[in-house]
């Protein structure tokens, strides 16, 4: 096998080659070969927006739950007979609206919006903390001051809760 064809089938596929990989050029003031050509490739499209309407629907009933836990604690607060053991008695009832809120929210995996669903669990974990302090008091003036740093917890926890429905493509709360 002679030199030239070998060099022009080496150059015929250096050609291809470089043309596939779209570094192929032709000189100036020459007519382009009968190269293949390589159509662009298109830019991917942008991920779809995740179907939220499942975690929506279980933050609603979760929400709901919590909602209805505080009612409760609301009217057993209203009906007491202010000794401290009656107070220890609700807060434990308000707890386990906590511990059951908490476990509810842990129990799903929020997927994009997961940051402000730990958020809300921390700050719900917050008021859980100043509850069992009022829980385990030993006297009214230990019971009051935890009972006085709930409040600006409960605000954390609905802010952050706010922030969860928002990342959910939702209203915030009434």
């Amino acid at each position: 096998m002679s030199r030239i064809p070998r060099l022009a089938t080496l150059m015929l596929t250096v050609l291809v080659v470089g043309a596939c990989a779209g570094a192929a050029t032709t000189p100036a003031g020459t007519a382009p070969s009968a190269v293949p050509t390589v159509a662009a490739t298109p830019t991917p499209a942008a991920s779809p927006t995740p179907d939220l309407s499942p975690l929506v629907v279980t933050y609603t009933t979760i929400a709901a739950g919590g909602a209805a836990a505080v009612r409760q604690c609301d009217r057993e607060k209203a009906g007491a007979n202010g000794t401290l053991a009656d107070a220890k008695a609700i807060a434990q009832a308000c707890r386990d609206g906590y511990v059951q809120y908490i476990a509810a929210m842990k129990a799903v995996a929020w997927g994009p919006a997961q940051s402000q669903a730990d958020a809300v669990v921390t700050a719900a974990e917050a008021c859980d903390a100043i509850v069992l302090l009022m829980v385990n008091a030993a006297d009214g003036t230990t019971f009051r001051a935890a009972y006085a740093r709930l409040p600006a917890a409960e605000d954390r926890l609905l802010l952050m809760a706010d922030a969860l429905r928002k990342a959910l493509g939702m209203p915030p709360a009434a």
